[in-house]
């Protein structure tokens, strides 16, 4: 199953800096689209390994990260100026994971994953999106993953809770029941 990146405490300490001084300047805003745009520039294929070599000088990586997006706002290119500074801009990948978490958090956005055997209907992702909504309160915005080990059914993984409301679990789930019993 793949969730979000793990983040190091520096990625976490830089990501809520940078989160800070977005909320002290009311730029929230601004800033989660700059992060919406890192990780785009982020998203091409090779682009990460080459922003993250440290064999490429820092400040040249940085230049170009502000040339594709060069509306950055003062938080982001802050950001990004304190990275490239300290010679940390390999953990921007995991700076950036950690600022999106922060305004999931802030908004009260909650991410997880769907499995199942075979896709889903999109009126049936958001009925259970919707439900997890409803009993969280917040809102839950669900990947889907296809996995055909379930045999059938669904699992979802949320905030680190699983349910396993798959065959497969209810299976192994009777399995561990059966090996408890006591028939002597």
């Amino acid at each position: 199953m793949v969730g979000p990146a793990p983040t190091s405490p520096a990625a976490r300490r830089y990501a809520k800096a940078a989160f800070l001084a977005a909320e002290e300047n009311g730029s929230l805003v601004a800033f989660e689209g700059d992060l919406g745009a890192m990780n785009a520039v982020m998203e091409v294929e090779g682009m990460a390994p080459a922003l993250a070599d440290p064999r490429v000088d820092a400040k040249k990586r940085a230049e170009f990260l502000k040339r594709a997006c060069p509306d950055l706002g003062d938080a982001a290119r802050g950001l990004l100026e304190v990275l490239t500074l300290k010679r940390r801009l390999e953990i921007l990948g995991q700076v950036l994971a950690a600022s999106t978490s922060l305004m999931d958090v802030h908004h009260g956005r909650l991410k997880g994953t769907v499995e199942t055997v075979a896709p889903l209907a999109a009126d049936e992702l958001h009925s259970l999106e919707a439900m997890f909504s409803n009993q969280t309160g917040k809102e839950v915005s669900l990947e889907q993953e296809t996995n055909p080990s379930l045999l059938g059914g669904v699992r979802v993984t949320l905030a680190g809770t699983r349910w396993d409301a798959s065959a497969r679990g209810r299976l192994e789930s009777l399995r561990n029941k059966l090996e408890t019993v006591d028939i002597g």
